[in-house]
């Protein structure tokens, strides 16, 4: 792990078990107002049931306040590093990239480093968390950005507002433990805005004049493939991006999916850049969030006595809250496109 990676695994590893905590708390509290502990082991159980779906490509019910706090304390870390390790690895291999002979790879590098984002289905925010890491690596190597915006779409606002706390807590950890950390730059330059409904985004031409990037990270599952598709769509038309990423976990299926729900298909447009399958960036375990999730069942399941006839699956529950939360992804699918005249962005 080097010097740039360790502060940055550390405070995400805090933000998450910080901002989950808090949430849990929240949740808690208004739960026993209205009920009991069981009440609450109750909510815990079918939120993590939900969340279970996503092991056979099932979509949880994102809506549910409980889902959108267990999520991120599960899932985020693996999302930011799959998008950090699949930007990493197109810079990486940006010489053998045929669509860009003058460009390195680095999203950075397109326009004097003035890029605008705009993320679909952001969930908690891992596109805005990889988006600040890359551009922080950018300056590492002598890189001066200029205006970077991040607009995240979600239809299930309880996902991003849950994503800000954890970011708000990661900004405040590197600036009081980092200071001269690279994305404490990012910090002062990032813009950064949710939405809830596609409508509130900005149109392109009240939007900042930057290279557009536009992503779909693990946002597409069989049951929404049209509405997704019919979406992006309309975004690409709006936005006509330099760029488009789609990821979703990797099998025959679901390559299938994404295929068919991509709105973009190679062209006298778009070409598809292939890169070699992202090695994870990040590695190792999460310590504070397994530290949070394993005293959590302890309190919920041990230090409570639940009654003899619950019909909560408790052997459940302890499985999923003791496994310790780690970095490591499941291979994903990525579908990459670049504009064909990507050049005449970076001269």
């Amino acid at each position: 792990m080097n010097s740039v990676d360790k502060p940055i695994q550390d405070a995400v590893d805090n933000a998450i078990a910080t901002a989950a905590r808090k949430e849990f708390n929240r949740l808690r509290s208004k739960t026993l107002r209205e009920g009991s502990h069981v009440d609450v082991v109750e909510s815990v159980a079918e939120a993590l049931l939900s969340l279970d779906k996503l092991r056979s490509s099932g979509m949880p019910d994102y809506d549910n306040e409980w889902v959108a706090l267990f999520y991120p304390a599960w899932y985020q870390p693996r999302q930011v590093n799959i998008v950090c390790s699949v930007l990493r690895t197109l810079r990486d291999n940006g010489a053998a990239i045929d669509v860009a002979k003058q460009w390195d790879g680095d999203i950075f590098r397109i326009a004097d480093g003035r890029a605008h984002f705009i993320d679909f289905g952001c969930g908690s925010l891992a596109m805005q968390f990889a988006v600040a890491i890359a551009a922080a690596d950018y300056i590492s190597q002598g890189g001066v950005p200029g205006e970077i915006r991040i607009d995240s779409y979600d239809p299930n606002p309880g996902m991003f507002k849950v994503g800000k706390r954890i970011w708000d807590e990661f900004v405040r950890r590197m600036k009081r433990h980092c200071p001269g950390h690279p994305i404490c730059q990012v910090f002062d330059l990032i813009q950064c805005e949710t939405h809830d409904d596609l409508d509130t985004l900005p149109k392109a031409t009240d939007a900042m004049d930057a290279p557009r990037f536009l992503s779909a990270i693990h946002a597409v599952y069989k049951t929404t493939k049209g509405p997704v598709k019919d979406a992006l769509e309309s975004l690409i038309t709006e936005y006509n991006p330099v760029g488009f990423l789609f990821t979703t976990h990797e099998n025959r299926s679901n390559w299938e999916l994404l295929h068919s729900a991509s709105p973009i298909r190679e062209g006298a447009r778009y070409e598809r850049i292939r890169i070699p399958k992202p090695k994870a960036r990040f590695n190792d375990e999460l310590d504070a969030l397994t530290e949070w999730r394993q005293s959590l069942c302890d309190s919920l399941l041990v230090k409570r006595t639940l009654p003899p006839d619950t019909e909560i699956d408790t052997g459940f529950v302890s499985g999923f809250l003791n496994n310790t939360v780690e970095w490591q992804y499941r291979a994903p699918a990525v579908l990459l496109y670049m504009r064909k005249d990507i050049s005449e962005f970076t001269g």
